[in-house]
């Protein structure tokens, strides 16, 4: 069995969660052996920390171009078809020839409009519709984001499939107290303190985190801790 990937969003440089994700599920498919073989699409060369290599997959290069997932990856896809293709996001690409799966995140484009920009929302809508239509089955990572599909998008339950994230092997293994002391000091972090790692937008609703925090230290006047954002700036 070929199975066709959208591999870009783990050859991303600075990988938001999503990239993450993609990467990690790639690590994990290469686990399947001769069983299925992985056609990874990218519109770059693989980079040094992309998480296959050499014969771990086949890989097909597409040249960048505007609207890339329909115009160069669905001819692709229409030509020359895997016997699967599975995106990392809720996007299809348009004429593929093959059976399709998409991984819906949120919909959050929807149940928060006012957190996006027009364009980010009106893209994201249109995307979503058209793999809603054109999907042979969806993955939601969360039961939250599958009563939406149901709910917001109308899609049949049967076509859902809820597959919670999974946690990365680096997780399980502690950095030595040496190079944890190297990185607070580098960041000037004082301990103790609590963590918050994404993305900086509306969405993630930073402000309520802040007076969470805020509320907490008030009445327990023995906590020490401080809030460390860590992320890129990202819209609004």
């Amino acid at each position: 069995m070929i199975l066709g990937i959208d591999g870009r969003l783990a050859n991303e440089e600075k990988r938001a969660g999503v990239g993450v994700y993609c990467s990690e599920v790639l690590r994990a498919l290469h686990h399947l052996g001769d069983e299925v073989t992985l056609r990874i699409y990218l519109d770059e060369r693989p980079r040094s920390f992309f998480p296959l290599h050499g014969d771990a997959a086949e890989y097909v290069l597409l040249p960048k171009t505007r609207f890339w997932t329909h115009r160069a990856l669905g001819a692709s896809l229409k030509q020359s078809p895997p016997d699967a293709f599975w995106s990392p996001v809720l996007s299809v690409p348009h004429g593929a020839r093959c059976r399709c799966i998409a991984t819906a995140h949120d919909l959050a484009f929807l149940t928060f409009k006012d957190h996006f920009t027009w364009r980010k929302r009106t893209e994201a809508t249109l995307q979503a519709r058209h793999a809603i239509k054109h999907a042979a089955h969806l993955v939601a990572d969360s039961e939250c984001t599958g009563r939406d599909l149901e709910a917001v998008l109308r899609v049949p339950r049967e076509k859902i499939t809820v597959a919670p994230l999974g946690c990365a092997r680096a997780f399980s293994m502690p950095m030595s107290p040496i190079a944890a002391e190297a990185t607070l000091r580098k960041h000037k972090i004082a301990m103790p303190y609590i963590l918050y790692v994404g993305r900086i937008q509306p969405r993630k609703n930073l402000p309520r985190l802040i007076e969470a925090l805020s509320s907490v230290v008030a009445k327990q006047p023995r906590l020490k801790h401080r809030l460390v954002i860590a992320g890129e700036d990202s819209w609004m």
